[in-house]
């Protein structure tokens, strides 16, 4: 049976705190990675020094360190890291989680069990600034539920996808073959949520319900689950903003190796229904109730309300 050959794609950014705990637990994995690629995006902290550290003690794997002479921001960055990456499998890390020493070896495997499947997210436990772990894990916290989780076991993650964001990047890892169905990164999305959307459409994605990292809330994390660093945005420009990734992921579809046709048109029907949530009329967002729409897309009976009092402030 065929051995790939692992990369992890870290990005990182004045990350000096975690950071060596981290690489400690992606050096020390039980399938070692065959690379470790690390695009540093202008730290002025002490991250290089730590990194250079490890690239000297541990031969055995080849850790690329590529420096940046400006910062790019998180979005290029990654993607500067996932273009140098050599490796079979990608793997995408964080700077600031600890990963459980089996989690390469369990996601290798996954790929070795099922050849349908050529990307794999995860589960994770959630900790602390201080390493402490918390009651509920990831799942548990964006309320990623069985049924939706029963979804991508069946092959319909579009449905989870389309209605809220559960992929998280750290958690992932997919089939390098995969980079130009992905690429280029697309700015209007984080690029977990990115890449994930674009996989699922090719009807590759699977997922391993068992937490496999120790994923860090902190305050000073660049994306993630920290609420107080999310913009407040009116309920239009929500919807609008919708509308404009909608638009990007049909365009992109255009490019990509295969395609669920039907999911796809899934696509075109939430953006049917964000059309007619900018500019709401009675009329129309009655049809979208019954036909399902708000419940399929959104929060349900609470959404549809919204706009039903939107659409009535508009006839006034």
């Amino acid at each position: 049976m065929k051995e790939y050959k692992v990369s992890i794609a870290m990005c990182t950014y004045n990350g000096e705190k975690y950071l060596e705990e981290q690489m400690n637990s992606l050096v020390n994995q039980s399938y070692k990675p065959y690379e470790i690629v690390i695009c540093d995006d202008f730290s002025t902290d002490n991250t290089l020094n730590i990194l250079y550290s490890f690239q000297s003690r541990y031969k055995d794997i080849k850790i690329k360190i590529i420096k940046n002479d400006k910062n790019l921001g998180v979005i290029k960055n990654f993607q500067k890291a996932l273009l140098n990456c050599t490796g079979d499998i990608i793997f995408l890390s964080d700077q600031d989680d600890i990963w459980l020493r089996e989690k390469i070896h369990k996601v290798v495997n996954e790929f070795k069990k099922n050849k349908n499947i050529k990307a794999v997210f995860t589960n994770a436990y959630l900790i602390d600034e201080n390493s402490v772990e918390q009651k509920d894990t990831l799942w548990d916290k964006i309320k990623f539920k069985e049924n939706m989780r029963n979804k991508f076991k069946n092959g319909q993650g579009i449905d989870v996808l389309l209605k809220k964001d559960v992929i998280t990047g750290c958690t992932l890892a997919f089939d390098r073959s995969y980079l130009k169905d992905i690429l280029p990164l697309n700015e209007n999305f984080i690029h977990d949520a990115w890449i994930g959307i674009n996989l699922e459409l090719n009807s590759c994605l699977g997922l391993i319900d068992e937490p496999l990292i120790k994923y860090r809330i902190h305050s000073s994390q660049q994306i993630g689950l920290n609420k107080s660093k999310r913009k407040k945005v009116t309920v239009n420009d929500r919807y609008r903003n919708a509308l404009i990734k909608l638009n990007c992921i049909l365009e992109h579809s255009k490019n990509l190796s295969s395609l669920d046709v039907e999911k796809l048109g899934k696509v075109y029907e939430k953006k049917v229904f964000y059309e007619d949530r900018c500019e709401p009329s009675l009329k129309n967002i009655t049809m979208h109730f019954l036909r399902g729409n708000y419940f399929r897309y959104t929060s349900g009976f609470k959404a549809f309300v919204l706009d039903l009092i939107i659409a009535l402030r508009r006839k006034l």
